[in-house]
């Protein structure tokens, strides 16, 4: 039998639909395949709900520059989301509460390209019904007036849904530091480093306070002792790189302390006992202290101001029983007699004690920034 010809087959139209389907899908599978080989990073949503009516809109007053406009999204109970352009490429999310006629934002999210945690406190006041004052400074403007809208009008001005995406890593206070650890150049190096060293302090905190910064009223550089400083570090290390030049390093860069290693053969710390073997700890998986699970801790606001970064943060102890949750000092934790703060709650949602943070004292966390480096100054009980 003759071979027949690409042009004699392609004489049946059949076969030329054939043909057709077989190309489209090699491009489809092509498309498919340069997907997985080129978007491999997961994809950042930052959103409540879709849009309906069941949320609360507003729109900044129109200016000159339509790009500096801000949309703000309420959900009616403790949620929001702040757009601060029409792209809707960058914004804060975080929980609202509203005390007589003042809405605080506070934020714990901040999504621009590389999304990370950005504590803030913005400040609404409620002129009327329909109208907001936004108390901060954003786009380089001082402060916006926003006024209510329907759900129709808010996508009509080009904010036409909640989720701004991002197809970049999301960086989280949990974010490794092994390269700079391991090249012995780790330093607080921005606001954001330092909220996020912070934030890592703390992570197994025991009834017992001997070590912890916060066991007194106020501990400042001069006063700092060892003991601390290396509870301060530790969490912050990856157990491979718990080496004493390691560990003078970061106390060095932040504190301008260098630990004699001579009586701390042993120490404990994060819940855990670390023994000195040949110049690095080596930690021993028997826990050494009972975790505190009743404890709430977390940075709710930073202000740079000068050279002084200050950042303020709650922690407080609290029990609950038959829906009502008492609080009181993180420092009164063994004490039978404790200081209760003057509210109650149904819960410990943190909307409900930010409600209260008025009644809350907190700690402040003082940091100097000398060429673009910043060290430890004080921590403040208020």
């Amino acid at each position: 039998m003759d071979k027949i010809t690409l042009k004699q087959l392609l004489k049946n139209p059949a076969n030329v639909i054939l043909v057709f389907i077989f190309v489209i899908s090699l491009f489809v599978g092509s498309l498919f395949i340069f997907r997985i080989v080129y978007h491999k990073n997961p994809e950042a949503t930052i959103a409540m709900k879709e849009l309906d009516d069941s949320l609360i809109y507003y729109i900044s007053k129109s200016n000159d520059d339509s790009d500096k406009r801000v949309a703000l999204i309420l959900d009616g109970k403790n949620k929001f989301n702040l757009i601060l352009n029409n792209e809707q490429t960058s914004g804060f999310t975080g929980t609202y509460v509203q005390i007589d006629n003042t809405i605080y934002l506070y934020t714990n999210y901040y999504y621009n390209g590389k999304a990370k945690n950005d504590y803030k406190v913005l400040t609404l006041s409620i002129l009327d019904d329909s109208t907001l004052i936004l108390n901060y400074s954003l786009n380089n403007i001082d402060s916006y007036e926003l006024d209510k809208v329907s759900s129709s009008m808010f996508k009509s001005n080009g904010f036409n849904n909640l989720s701004v995406s991002s197809n970049q890593y999301i960086y989280t206070y949990l974010d490794s530091d092994n390269e700079t650890i391991s090249n012995n150049i780790y330093s607080l190096d921005s606001i954001y480093s330092v909220i996020k060293f912070i934030d890592r302090y703390g992570s197994f905190l025991s009834d017992n306070l001997q070590d912890y910064l916060y066991s007194s009223n106020i501990t400042n550089k001069y006063g700092i002792n060892q003991n601390q400083i290396l509870n301060f570090i530790i969490p912050n290390i990856n157990d491979e790189h718990l080496n004493t030049d390691i560990i003078n390093n970061f106390s060095n860069n932040i504190f301008k302390s260098n630990i004699s290693f001579d009586d701390k053969l042993e120490i404990l710390s994060n819940g855990y006992k670390y023994v000195l073997d040949q110049n690095r700890y080596v930690k021993n998986q028997d826990i050494t202290d009972n975790k505190i699970n009743n404890v709430i801790k977390r940075i709710y606001n930073y202000q740079m101001v000068g050279q002084r970064l200050t950042i303020d943060e709650i922690l407080i102890a609290y029990e609950c029983s038959n829906d009502i949750c008492r609080f009181y000092p993180f420092t009164n934790i063994n004490d039978e007699e404790k200081n209760y703060y003057n509210f109650t709650t149904s819960s410990i949602d943190i909307d409900k004690i930010l409600l209260n943070i008025d009644k809350i004292n907190h700690y402040t966390w003082t940091f100097n920034n000398e060429n673009n480096q910043f060290y430890f100054e004080s921590l403040e009980l208020n």
